[in-house]
């Protein structure tokens, strides 16, 4: 993706596809972000600590390889409309302009969006992992168009589609 697409790039809104949006847990048992008993959607640690460091951003892309790291993610992953069906058919769409706006206001504290392109830089600027698995994340961020938001996202941003 170019910078003047990638600039182009700011969705308003955000998109999830989840199997059982309220489960803290995934099909597979592991920890997933989830709509809590409020109504925000939490990320599977909001303080995103393992083994006393930052979880980062390419750890939570990879969790395949890195489970229990994706376990503390202080991160939530959206997309673009696609994703729904790929990630579990249920919708969450949460109001990426409005929980942007939130935050430079100061409304909403300890909340990051952190934009596409900071994503597919993070990839790039890693340099504990293989060239390919860099190369695999990147083409799979590319194609959902990803977009992390770290944090507590507030229910006033969360809409759960219902079935």
């Amino acid at each position: 993706m170019s910078k003047a697409e990638d600039a182009q790039y700011r969705p308003s809104e955000g998109f999830r596809g989840d199997h059982d949006p309220q489960s803290p847990f995934n099909t597979k048992g592991r920890l997933k972000s989830h709509i809590n008993d409020a109504g925000d959607l939490v990320p599977p640690n909001p303080e995103g600590k393992y083994k006393g460091r930052d979880v980062t951003i390419v750890e939570h892309l990879n969790g395949g390889f890195s489970k229990a790291a994706k376990a503390n993610s202080p991160y939530t992953s959206f997309g673009s409309n696609g994703v729904i069906d790929k990630y579990g058919g249920k919708e969450i769409k949460v109001d990426l302009d409005g929980l942007r706006d939130a935050i430079s206001r100061n409304e909403v504290k300890g909340v990051t969006v952190i934009e596409h392109s900071q994503v597919l830089q993070a990839i790039e600027e890693e340099t504990n992992i293989p060239k390919g698995i860099r190369t695999m994340l990147r083409n799979f961020a590319v194609a959902d168009k990803e977009i992390l938001v770290k944090g507590v996202i507030p229910k006033r941003f969360v809409q759960v589609k219902a079935d």
